[in-house]
């Protein structure tokens, strides 16, 4: 292919550049390569000197020092100069951890889930490109990352080259041969621990709906014990009636002092003071009256009766 314009009638600033090359483990130097070998060829760099002279153009950061480290004797032979570059930056030989990790994609990739079949064939293809892998190697590699029922469809065709293999996949794809097993399998266990999870809930809710079963028995029966336990709170009584006896409840009225709950014989009131309905006797428990106005209290002072707070039972002395 010629140009129909000379080398020398080319203005320099309007030579259209290919990419720049670092020599960076994540940049692709047989890609590289392959775009400054059409760029040589579109603008007729046939002379060694020429074409070292644009390559050295093109190369920047790492790849421009390790080119300025290249003895004279290389930079002036492109074939020289070109083997040294592959050697370098092409042929690893597994030195290079990119490459490995590149390599290590390729041998694992396959079709996943929602994956388009052109997405997958691009990224083995441009794998095996970087690697230098050979077409009977990526066509293998490109059957085994489909599904087990398309991997069949495809084989069946017995295809000889990428394309046919990519349009057996589409073929295979509309046909309804794209199952997938992966995302199924990962389904059922995504269910399988969401039941177990819900499993091992079920269990605790039951353990704790026991213990709090338990411990509420236990307070039952410690509230039980306690009143059991607890002495009875008597109010206190007429000191006439012993312990032993609840106080009297009886609702009939004296007519002396028409209080209730004692006849007129029993009365303690000396009928001197005015009665009040309101008011209770703290000597006798009578209503009406208050001790001041009670016999008993007259009876004490004259000493024939004992001091009712004296709990000893000792008389007073008149």
């Amino acid at each position: 292919m010629s140009s129909s314009y000379s080398p020398a009638s080319i203005p320099m600033e309007k030579i259209v550049k290919c990419r720049e090359f670092s020599g960076y483990p994540q940049e692709n130097a047989a890609k590289f390569m392959a775009e400054f070998e059409s760029y040589s060829t579109l603008y007729d760099l046939l002379d060694s000197k020429r074409k070292i002279a644009a390559f050295h153009l093109h190369l920047k950061g790492p790849a421009l020092t390790w080119f300025i480290n290249v003895s004279n004797t290389t930079k002036s032979d492109w074939t020289l100069l070109l083997a040294l570059f592959k050697r370098h930056y092409m042929d690893f030989a597994g030195q290079s951890s990119t490459m490995l990790m590149t390599n290590e994609i390729f041998q694992n990739i396959r079709l996943s889930s929602g994956q388009a079949i052109e997405d997958f064939y691009c990224n083995l293809v441009e794998k095996a490109q970087i690697l230098s892998k050979p077409e009977h190697e990526v066509l293998s590699k490109f059957i085994n990352g489909l599904p087990d029922k398309m991997a069949f469809f495809v084989r069946a065709g017995n295809p000889t080259t990428l394309q046919a293999a990519l349009t057996s996949s589409k073929m295979a794809e509309a046909c309804g041969y794209r199952t997938e097993a992966i995302s199924t399998q990962a389904i059922k266990n995504e269910t399988k621990v969401v039941t177990d999870s819900k499993t091992e809930m079920d269990d605790l809710k039951d353990q704790i709906k026991t213990l709090t079963s338990m411990v509420a028995n236990i307070t039952v029966k410690t509230n039980d014990n306690q009143a059991n336990t607890q002495r009875p709170n008597y109010r206190r009584q007429d000191y006439r009636q012993g312990s032993n006896y609840p106080p009297r409840q009886d609702s009939r009225e004296c007519y002396g002092c028409r209080g209730q709950g004692h006849i007129h014989r029993d009365c303690n009131w000396t009928e001197t003071g005015p009665p009040n309905k309101l008011a209770t006797c703290q000597l006798c428990s009578q209503q009406v009256h208050t001790a001041q106005f009670c016999k008993t209290l007259q009876q004490f002072q004259s000493g024939k009766v004992y001091n009712p707070g004296d709990r000893h039972g000792r008389r007073v002395n008149s």
